[in-house]
Order: C-alpha cells, then sequence, then structure tokens
C-alpha cells in the first residue's frame, strides 16, 4: 500500500470515529446519492443470510452516512441509524466499533461499501 493510500485509509478511519463514536455529524445528502438505491438489495443480504439486522456505512470527500436495516424492513438512516446500532450493542457498541473502524476504513479506501450482517447471540 503507498503513503497516500496509507493516509486516505488513515483519514477515512478519523472520519468514521468522529461519526460513529464521538456522535459526529451525517450527511442525508450522501445517504440519498449512495445509499438510498441500495436498500432492498441490502435488505435482500439480510434475509438471504438469516441475520438479525444488517448496516452499511459510506464515505465521500469527508462526509459520512450510514443505513441500518432490520429484518421487518425497518430503515434507519445516519444519526438514526447510529442510534439504533447504540440500542442494539448496549454493552458493546463502542469496542466492536473500535474492532470494525479499520476494516470499514479498507473497504472505503478501497471504493467498496461497507456493510455487515450482525446476527446476535441469544442468552
Amino acid at each position: 500500500m503507498s503513503s497516500s493510500a496509507k493516509e486516505k485509509k488513515k483519514a477515512i478511519a478519523a472520519l468514521i470515529r468522529t461519526a460513529m463514536l464521538e456522535d459526529g455529524p451525517m450527511v442525508m445528502a450522501l445517504y440519498d446519492y449512495e445509499l438510498a438505491g441500495a436498500v432492498d438489495e441490502l435488505y435482500a443480504s439480510l434475509i438471504e443470510d438469516k441475520e438479525e439486522f444488517l448496516f452499511a456505512i459510506t464515505e465521500n470527500r469527508g462526509h459520512v452516512a450510514m443505513v441500518l436495516i432490520t429484518t421487518d424492513k425497518t430503515v434507519y438512516k445516519n444519526e438514526a441509524a447510529r442510534d439504533q446500532l447504540k440500542a442494539l450493542w448496549p454493552n458493546t457498541y463502542a469496542i466492536n466499533l473500535e474492532q470494525m473502524i479499520p476494516m470499514v476504513a479498507k473497504d472505503l479506501c478501497d471504493g467498496y461499501l461497507f456493510q455487515t450482517g450482525v446476527k446476535t447471540q441469544q442468552k
């Protein structure tokens, strides 16, 4: 990886960290541009993989957006998606995100939308 790619990845990771762990702003226009059109495809993946929920994060020109989709096809956008993810992971949100941010940054730096489906452990 070139030094410019490493710097880009580092910058994206910082943006994601701010948005996800420091309640930084998210941009609805970016959601509309990059995520809204993918909701049906993301939902199909969620159902096919038998997951409880799926979330996706994108970044473009220093702006961040996200979506979280549940099995009943409830769609949470941006800050509402972040808040819902916190509610779904009440004790592990920060830990999980710290572990995921490098993967998020890599996918976004490589030109892919970061998405992950989640199955929670039943007690």
